[in-house]
């Protein structure tokens, strides 16, 4: 049964705090050009709450999401095959229950390019000043990727991590995809991710034939099913890491990866 997203009240979806002073100045003062931004984002949140959200429907209990999840892992992992020299059988899951994704994107400027507000925001004012662009470059380049390419073709992927942010606060309950669905028998784990190398070699020894763990967070789909979006975070080796915000389009094979926004790697 679909269900239309609730968001949560304004002072439970504020943006942590970022240690670069994005939102808080070095001498701790609040400036007054970050209020009103993240007062924006609020606004605009609180709203999908009062609405009837036409933008998503969340595929949590949804048979989407083992759709997203199988066709997810089958364009992946043969590209991580190719780097280690194997040939998988085995994948191994986990979930992603909360993240905050405001700690790696700004999503206040975000909003205020989705709302047309670009000439009250400092971010676009500096660009336009600077460098003579148009607010959408710069949603080009770090951290970003080409993500201004998927805002020119349709502004639904803005509204997505917008509401994909407010998702991830809330509770989840890891849905297990049967692994008829997937090209990979799938185990799932609920424990910690191995730390050392001695650990990596027991889990291996363990999950032979496997490329490693992947952890994946709810998913989020437009309410005309075309669009997907989630967090996937693949760990393989010490050092040998990293997480991804995973745009999805369905087309007639099946669920087709668009892009990747790379939020850290290590």
């Amino acid at each position: 049964m679909e269900a239309c997203i609730k968001t949560k009240h304004p002072s439970e979806v504020l943006p942590r705090t970022q240690k670069n002073g994005n939102f808080f100045q070095a001498n701790g003062v609040v400036a007054t050009n970050e209020i009103v931004s993240i007062m924006r984002i609020l606004a605009y949140l609180l709203l999908l709450g009062w609405t009837s959200n036409p933008i998503s429907i969340s595929a949590q209990m949804n048979p989407l999401k083992g759709e997203i999840y199988a066709d997810f892992l089958n364009q992946t992992v043969p590209s991580y095959d190719s780097i280690f020299e194997k040939e998988s059988q085995v994948v191994v899951l986990s979930a992603i229950k909360d993240y905050a994704l405001a700690k790696n994107l700004d999503l206040a400027t975000l909003s205020d390019y989705l709302s047309g507000d670009t000439e009250e925001n400092d971010v676009f004012q500096v660009w336009k000043d600077k460098f003579g662009q148009n607010p959408i470059s710069y949603f080009y380049g770090v951290p970003w990727g080409n993500f201004g390419d998927l805002l020119a073709r349709d502004s639904t992927f803005g509204y997505l991590m917008l509401e994909l942010a407010s998702l991830l606060e809330q509770p989840y309950e890891f849905l297990e995809v049967d692994s008829s669905q997937s090209n990979y028998l799938l185990k799932y784990t609920n424990g910690r991710i191995p730390r050392k190398a001695y650990a990596w070699d027991k889990f291996y020894k363990k999950n032979e034939g496997c490329v490693g763990i992947f952890k994946l967070s709810d998913v989020l789909v437009s309410k005309n099913r075309k669009y997907a979006l989630l967090i996937a975070e693949s760990y393989h080796r010490p050092f040998l890491a990293g997480g991804n915000l995973v745009f999805m389009e369905k087309r007639d094979e099946g669920w087709r990866i668009l892009q990747y926004i790379t939020l850290w790697v290590s």
